[in-house]
């Protein structure tokens, strides 16, 4: 009540003062009333409750109609729905893992459905809180449509997004095509990488690349970042959001990228006070992120260097000249800032492009043995052995000495070549470069020579005891051996007839490499199949040989893959 019942007195003179600001008219019905009525003797009308219902319906108008509605939630709430998501996608891995042993495109569509269903519950979440539990409009997430903001935040959607597609374009064509896939039938990255279906790509462009990334940005920017954004300032509440954000996304090598466009993401709906500017990045960033990675990247295969360069220093510098006319239209402070920064990391983009495209293309390439190992690891995996090889050994002759770091490249060269005659001999020069007291357990370089060339024996047929011997040796002596390790030793288990300690030994490999590069990935799963050949179970022995098939590049194991493969089709027709 807005008034005291057992104040007679002060009750009169309220209804009082209320009949008088009606100028003794009901507000209902418009009948006459005096000042010590308490309801409308014409409609029935009681004056207290309508006093109450009318404050309330100002005083809910007026907290929509702030400049920045007030958040009637709490930073609890979102994390309550955050936790509710994570359970419901630790049980939709459950039921995954099940389903691991169909079709790569059946495993895609039925893991793009269980992302989408996971992704309801942060939308569905959302709308509970503050639509049911506080009756706020749900447009208080920043759903709000605005004709005169919506060219700007498309522009500033489009100049950020253009710098993590370009990040996406490198990173996935020359850094990522050097190493990191995921193990089979575990994440979208692997999937899309093995996809070629048309069909696939479009459903997961369309879900991935524009429904998610808009529920997202309902959830993270809209509904737990301004939640954030109520107990602290900006820099806190969007580096929370952004760790959050980031670390949801699991995969090791999305994780900083996901944190840093999470952080522009905070920054533009601080900016807009609505999602769409962010939603726009979001999209562009994960569409772009998906043609890339889609069939081994099949969209950007063609793509060279020179291209690379040549279109970013054209779309950069555009973006730069726009970006100088709006920041004489729009003198914000704010947009000053944003602009100034933008213009600055443009030009470091130019220059950038400029420097590094000069570098790759001269000899200082040959003397600099991480961008070397880089590049060769690039030629590696797309089964250019012979310009890999060509490569290290102009560098060697250029350095005009006797590397261990680059002799160790050519091993593992000749290795996955198949020319294993040349590994083993490669082998022995690094351990002839050697002092005694390189040659222990502890030193990487020696485990890792040695490795190469017991593998290289085993597959010449000859004899690896020595070898095998010290790697057994690493394995009881060393703290946490190394997974690629322990996968050797099984491989050379089953080549000396103990298959089912080589299975265990590879088994357990197998699960604690949580990365592959491209060639292990096919090298694992070769001697899986090898493994489960000998063991006569066909079923296992034909789905990891299919495995190395899926990369269709003309390498040592493909072919060592295809040769049984096609013994137990044989013998299955038979």
């Amino acid at each position: 009540m807005i008034y005291s019942d057992r104040c007679k007195t002060c009750k009169k003179m309220k209804f009082k003062l209320v009949i008088e600001s009606w100028n003794y008219k009901c507000p209902r019905c418009s009948a006459d009333l005096s000042v010590i009525d308490e309801k409308c003797n014409n409609c029935g009308l009681d004056f207290a409750s309508f006093v109450i219902s009318e404050t309330e319906k100002k005083f809910s108008s007026f907290i929509q109609n702030l400049p920045f509605p007030i958040v009637l939630w709490h930073i609890y709430e979102t994390l309550l729905i955050l936790i509710i998501y994570l359970v419901a996608n630790l049980l939709t891995n459950f039921f995954q893992m099940k389903l691991q042993p169909i079709a790569n495109e059946k495993y895609l569509f039925y893991t793009v459905i269980f992302t989408f269903l996971n992704s309801l519950i942060l939308l569905f979440g959302s709308y509970f809180i503050v639509k049911k539990k506080y009756k706020q409009n749900f447009s208080i997430l920043g759903l709000k449509y605005s004709k005169k903001n919506i060219g700007n935040s498309i522009f500033e959607a489009l100049k950020y997004s253009f710098i993590f597609v370009l990040f996406n374009l490198i990173s996935i064509k020359y850094i990522l095509d050097t190493g990191v896939v995921f193990s089979a039938n575990q994440t979208i990255f692997s999937l899309l990488m093995n996809e070629k279906t048309l069909g696939n790509l479009i459903f997961t462009l369309i879900i991935f690349g524009v429904i998610i990334p808009f529920i997202e940005e309902i959830f993270f920017r809209g509904f737990m970042f301004k939640a954030f954004r109520v107990k602290f300032n900006f820099l806190q509440a969007a580096v929370l959001t952004s760790l959050i954000f980031g670390v949801l996304h699991i995969e090791p090598n999305m994780i900083p990228i996901s944190i840093a466009s999470s952080f522009l993401f905070c920054l533009l709906f601080e900016k807009y006070e609505n999602i769409f500017p962010s939603f726009f990045m979001h999209s562009l960033i994960n569409i772009s992120f998906i043609f890339f990675v889609f069939n081994d990247g099949y969209f950007i295969g063609d793509i060279s260097w020179s291209i690379i360069i040549l279109g970013t220093i054209i779309i950069s510098t555009a973006i730069f000249l726009l970006n100088n006319i709006k920041l004489f239209l729009a003198p914000k402070r704010i947009f000053l800032i944003l602009s100034s920064a933008f213009n600055i990391l443009m030009i470091f983009i130019i220059l950038f492009s400029f420097s590094f495209y000069s570098l790759i293309n001269s000899e200082q390439l040959l003397k600099n043995n991480y961008l070397l190992s880089l590049k060769t690891l690039l030629l590696i995996n797309q089964s250019r052995f012979s310009d890999a090889e060509s490569l290290i050994n102009k560098a060697i002759d250029l350095q005009k000495k006797e590397d261990a770091e680059l002799l160790g490249i050519l091993q593992m060269i000749y290795y996955y070549d198949g020319e294993h005659k040349k590994s083993v001999e490669t082998g022995k020069r690094i351990l002839d470069a050697m002092t005694a007291s390189d040659k222990n357990l502890s030193n990487k370089k020696y485990i890792e020579t040695i490795n190469s060339m017991a593998l290289s024996l085993a597959e010449l047929e000859l004899d690896f005891t020595e070898y095998f011997d010290e790697l057994k040796r690493y394995l009881k002596n060393i703290d946490n051996p190394s997974a690629d390790i322990k996968e050797t030793i099984g491989w050379l288990y089953v080549k000396s007839g103990e298959l089912k300690l080589g299975e265990k030994l590879m088994l357990e490999s197998y699960q604690e490499q949580q990365t592959f590069s491209k060639l292990s990935f096919a090298e694992t799963n070769y001697h899986l199949g090898y493994l489960y050949y000998k063991l006569g179970n066909n079923n296992r022995a034909i789905y990891y040989l299919k495995n190395v098939e899926k990369y269709n590049k003309s390498n040592y194991f493909v072919k060592q893959s295809s040769r049984i493969l096609e013994k137990i089709l044989m013998k299955e027709a038979i």
